[in-house]
């Protein structure tokens, strides 16, 4: 067997890295080997070329807590770094931060951040005008990320509730036997934990839009109430959802959401992955599983699989959250399935990969406290003659770790790899042909124990309520030496608070594990810093069946194409000049006015016709005016934003009223407290009284054609004056019922449109038909003040609908595949403005409007300071967030400091710490401190 081997050093690119001393250190002794000449070099430096050329970012949020509630700020801490070498990037300096509606699938709050030195930090405002109850999902990402799609995006799931003293809980329950029939028992208390008796209820279980039961039933004197219902044959059960209504006089808008989650071996999704692709007839393969039920989540599972003579040939059985590994010896010709039995005795069958004939098989073995990976690649007869080449490739983070050309010798190759060329993380081993072509790709996980060494020192062993507390922290690398960085802490209540005691959002969980994955990974705090060999078998079994991502070979090896999406460093106005006949007009005077805040700016066009404006200060809110001086038959173009569209996510997060565990009902109780104090009351949030409305409301001017007013929902000139500070496009999907903008399932054309109730919907202008490119559409409405709207009237409903298709008034933006039922209409929503002339805004030659996404400026979290006058004040202090600190600096000698008070919530507090240097060093740290309640 010949091995030839060349490590690649990229050094002179990253010198400032001292995290790869082990990788210079390997480079020096394999460098005495005769250099290789031909293909292993030329594919080595085609791939550092594209490193170089493409490099990837991550970045990873810090928040100050997992959950909110309305009237909260969300508190994080942004780090951005080049992925290769976990430093500072220095392509971006800009990031946005957007939050995202899980029910509407609409963008409520997009926000930019200057980074600098990688590093930003900022607050989200939850206002009740902008952020009613349910779940959202915070993203946060750079253009220039957009080139290697939504897996580096940073994404963080959390609810919003907005309890109050009259909010009801609910706790069910749902079983369901084999014949597809359902029982769910439902029980319902107050906030104050007494039962709700004899209380009237509707109750409604959907499927989507598809109701399966309704029927009107009363609870208990103990609130209990149980539902049965039969679910048709082959439902999916994901995405079933129960409504519980109250029908008690005066009470018709309590309604309850409540998700049932119903979960059946035999809805059971088992899928098998031969470890590195194929199953080869006569090769011994480990191959992996993973269990799902029909919500996603993982299911412990154990069976047989059976050869097509129904002879059993291998077990199975998950070691965690569904996941596991067997090995087989697959038979030419043979075909494989696997059996799970049910409890009740039912059987489910699921087949395996088909058996390739020929081919290559790769297994890697890659112990608990072993210094080296071992590989073994085996390959059938016929298939490599003794003079053919193949490419072992060794990549982590994007650079190439590990290259060696090999050549089979009896049908087969081992060889052992160093874990010291890989830093800690996902290390990805590929097997190419002479072509260059992957046949085998395998991931696993080093592990060097390298991270930061954080520790924590409180003044004092405990602490009363208002107690000043102040904690020292000393930074070390693995080698002991002191590391200067910035952190960010936040400081929570354990009773109001989950504490992440697993280390599911840490900075390493995210940077090292799960940003390099496909998909969600459940509870991934339990893979970082395995303790035993168990632990890391776990970890291994989900780097077999999770997808990865990472650069695809074949845009590796394509022609340099210039990137889709620029980095930018800067917020910057660009656009364009041009004559009555669409040509530049290069050395034109563009000037860029802006009110509030007050600025004036003059870029002069160059030959192609291109305009910049750049060097603004941070502008929060600002709307631009662009002129060109000579105005007459001149067209210009600002270049806008275009944000990306993210596929909407089939997991949200339940109600926090369903099943709540005592800390979250503990965090809406303290909730509510500090809403009475703000609102200056003592007792019982006031019931208001039922209002009869017995006046239908009108749109003066409108072009509805069934008449103003008769719509599914209205809203007038009153209700959209209260709603200040939205735009048009945040109106509508906070207000109006099931409007969404997203992908319709069963359009293959992967367009975004609008939707309500997940039918498309057009709109109407003052009479106006405006259907079409619906990106440009939500882009003008996120532009457009709502301030200039008179009414809005939504017609979704056949009885309002049907009026439009009778007037063929759809527009353009409807055509086949988009979803529409043979039963079902296309609904119109009919907007009136104040102008009367329709959607198109005036234009005016050589004048454009430009409103540049918002440049936050950070303010300060608030800190309480109690003295011996004030610390026994009345006023109660209830906060759930008891300190957050964004930038705690350490300095040369690894020490950091940082103060705070506790709050009139006694119990345990966790400190929660993040952060790194920014050259290659991570770390985090949970720290504990007991609060006792003053005396």
């Amino acid at each position: 067997m010949l091995i030839k081997k060349v490590f690649r050093q990229t050094v002179n690119r990253f010198k400032s890295i001292i995290y790869w001393a082990l990788f210079l250190i390997s480079f020096s002794v394999c460098a005495q080997n005769k250099p290789i000449s031909g293909g292993i070099n030329r594919l080595v430096a085609s791939m550092d070329e594209y490193q170089a050329r493409m490099p990837i970012e991550k970045v990873y949020l810090q928040l100050d807590k997992p959950y909110y509630a309305v009237g909260d700020t969300i508190w994080f801490k942004a780090y951005l770094f080049d992925a290769s070498f976990l430093s500072s990037s220095k392509k971006s300096s800009l990031l946005y931060v957007e939050v995202e509606s899980e029910d509407s699938h609409a963008v409520l709050k997009r926000i930019s951040l200057p980074m600098a030195a990688g590093l930003s930090w900022g607050d989200i405002a939850l206002t009740e005008k902008s952020f009613p109850e349910g779940g959202y999902i915070l993203r946060a990402y750079t253009n220039w990320m957009r080139n290697f799609g939504a897996d580096y995006v940073f994404e963080k799931h959390f609810y919003v509730s907005n309890a109050n003293d009259q909010s009801w809980l609910v706790k069910s329950q749902i079983k369901l036997d084999g014949s597809n029939n359902a029982k769910v028992a439902l029980k319902f208390w107050g906030e104050d934990q007494r039962p709700i008796p004899l209380r009237e209820m509707e109750l409604q279980v959907l499927k989507g839009r598809k109701s399966i039961y309704k029927e009107k039933l009363e609870t208990s004197l103990d609130g209990l109430l149980n539902i049965g219902f039969a679910l048709p044959q082959n439902t999916n059960k994901y995405g079933i959802t129960l409504l519980a209504k109250d029908l008690r006089k005066g009470e018709d808008s309590r309604q309850l959401t409540i998700p049932l989650k119903i979960s059946q071996p035999k809805d059971i999704d088992l899928q098998f992955m031969p470890e590195g692709g194929n199953m080869v007839s006569g090769i011994l393969v480990t191959v992996a599983f993973k269990a799902i039920g029909s919500d996603g989540i993982g299911v412990d599972v154990m069976g047989k699989i059976y050869d097509s003579k129904q002879q059993q040939v291998a077990t199975f059985k998950s070691l965690h959250k569904g996941m596991g590994a067997f090995t087989l010896l697959p038979v030419k010709g043979e075909s494989y399935t696997a059996k799970l039995y049910s409890p009740d005795g039912d059987e489910k069958v699921y087949h395996l990969p088909d058996v390739k004939a020929a081919g290559t098989v790769l297994k890697i073995t890659n112990l608990f406290k072993n210094d080296s990976i071992g590989i073994n690649i085996q390959v059938t007869s016929g298939i490599s003659e003794s003079n053919s080449k193949y490419y072992i490739i060794g990549q982590s983070r994007g650079v190439i770790c590990y290259a060696a050309a090999v050549q089979f010798n009896d049908g087969e190759i081992n060889s052992v790899i160093a874990k010291s060329l890989f830093p800690s993380g996902i290390a990805r081993i590929t097997l190419m042909d002479a072509s260059w072509q992957p046949l085998n790709e395998r991931i696993v996980y080093i592990d060097h124990h390298d991270n930061l060494a954080i520790n924590i020192v409180a003044n004092k062993t405990t602490f009363n309520t208002r107690d000043s507390i102040s904690l020292q922290v000393s930074v070390k690398d693995k080698d002991g030496k002191p590391i200067a960085g910035s952190f960010s802490v936040s400081v929570t209540a354990d009773g109001l608070v989950k504490a992440d005691t697993l280390h599911n959002n840490s900075i390493e969980t995210h940077l090292l594990l799960t940003s390099d994955l496909k998909g969600t990974v459940e509870e991934p705090g339990f893979y970082i810093d395995p303790q035993n060999d168990e632990t890391w078998q776990a970890l291994d079994d989900l780097l077999l069946t999770q997808g990865w991502v990472g650069y695809d070979w074949k845009d590796t090896f394509a022609p340099e194409k210039a990137p889709l999406f620029a980095a930018e460093s800067e917020l910057k106005v660009t656009g364009k000049v041009t004559n009555a006949f669409n040509k530049p007009l290069a050395d034109t005077k563009v000037t860029l006015l802006s009110h509030k805040p007050f600025l004036m700016m003059e870029a002069t066009t160059d030959n192609e016709g291109n305009f910049l404006f750049k060097n603004f200060a941070l502008l929060d809110t600002a709307s631009f005016f662009l002129q060109v001086k000579r105005n007459f038959n001149v067209g210009i173009a600002v270049d806008k934003f275009k944000p990306p569209v993210f596929k909407p996510t089939l997991s949200k997060l339940s109600p926090w009223y369903v099943n709540t565990d005592t800390t979250l009902l503990n965090y809406t109780k303290n909730f509510i407290a500090i809403t009475k104090i703000k609102d200056g009351t003592t007792g019982k949030s006031k019931v208001l009284k039922e209002v009869q409305i017995r006046d239908k409301k009108t749109i003066k001017g409108s072009h509805n054609l069934n008449g103003s007013g008769n719509a599914d929902q209205v809203f007038d000139e009153a209700e959209i004056k209260a709603a200040v500070g939205m735009n048009v496009y945040q109106y509508l999907v906070t207000r109006v019922k099931g409007l969404t903008f997203g992908f319709v399932p069963t359009d293959t054309t992967n367009t975004p449109v609008f939707m309500v109730n997940d039918l498309p919907i057009t709109f109407s202008i003052d009479g106006k038909s405006v259907g079409g490119d619906y990106e440009y559409l939500k882009d003008m409405f996120e532009n457009y003040p709502l301030a200039s709207l008179k009414g809005i009237e939504v017609m979704h409903s056949m009885q309002y609908s049907f009026t439009y298709d009778q007037r063929n008034n759809f527009g353009a933006g409807f055509h086949g595949g988009t979803g529409r039922r043979e039963t079902e209409l296309p609904g119109v929503i009919e907007i009136t403005t104040y102008s009367g002339v329709g959607w198109s805004i005036i234009h005016r030659p050589g004048i454009a409007s430009y409103r540049p996404i918002p440049v936050i400026r950070p303010i300060q979290f608030y800190r309480p300071r109690y003295t011996v006058k004030n610390s026994y004040s009345a006023l109660s202090d209830l906060r759930s967030t008891i300190h957050w600190e964004p930038n705690m600096i350490t300095r040369a000698n690894g020490m950091g400091a940082l103060s705070f008070y506790a709050a009139d919530i006694p119990g345990t507090y966790t400190v929660t710490l993040n952060g790194s240097d920014m050259r290659g060093n991570i770390g985090s740290r949970l720290f504990k401190i007991k609060v006792n309640k003053r005396k």
